[in-house]
């Protein structure tokens, strides 16, 4: 039977040991270049209460580092780049744990809603986020010939960005997928039942 099939892959499945947990570093970085962008971007204000605080102290080091990189050249905009971030990070961890402590639901890791929205509001939260690395990079891109330090980083934090955005992407295609299998397993399973059930009340 279909159903005792998919039972059984189940429970093999639920049986089965858990892979080693690796730490993955390049993607850790990543969220730590983006989290700068995230912040100038999006509405410090909507952040969740989990988006800011773990990943504000490792984007700062980067920003120290690449100040380090290019001692002989004008770092100022970094430097004032970075400062920036302390305030926003602050501002936007306050504010996630008062709406945390007054009960509103809100995903903790949820990196701020964008004020593009309101430039464009016939376009949706996800189309947006998609195309800020784009104009991240490009902009990054043209700084970066008027000065070398912040337009590198403005370059890698937006290809940060879209490692980001590409990996959440395919993450909750995952999680939908495994919800839509799941249920239809339940389906299934219950169909299969209510036949047994049937049978055993005919004989």
């Amino acid at each position: 039977m279909q159903w005792q099939g998919i039972l059984m892959r189940q429970q093999q499945n639920n049986g089965a040991k858990p892979p080693g947990q690796v730490v993955n570093w390049p993607l850790i970085v990543c969220h730590f270049l983006g989290l700068p962008l995230e912040l100038v971007l999006h509405n410090v204000k909507t952040f969740g209460v989990r988006s800011v605080s773990p990943r504000a102290g490792g984007a700062l080091l980067l920003m120290f580092l690449f100040v380090a990189f290019h001692p002989d050249e004008n770092v100022l905009p970094l430097i004032c780049f970075m400062i920036a971030v302390v305030p926003l990070s602050i501002v936007a961890h306050i504010s996630a744990k008062l709406r945390h402590w007054r009960g509103e639901q809100n995903h903790s890791r949820f990196n701020g809603r964008p004020y593009a929205m309101w430039v464009l509001p016939r376009w949706n939260e996800v189309t947006i986020k998609r195309l800020e690395p784009i104009m991240a990079w490009v902009v990054g891109a043209i700084i970066y010939h008027f000065n070398h330090p912040l337009g590198s980083f403005m370059v890698s934090a937006a290809t940060g960005l879209a490692v980001k955005v590409a990996t959440e992407y395919r993450g909750n295609r995952a999680r939908n997928m495994d919800v839509s299998d799941a249920l239809i397993e339940q389906r299934v399973a219950m169909e299969g039942m209510r036949n047994a059930h049937g049978r055993s009340t005919t004989t």
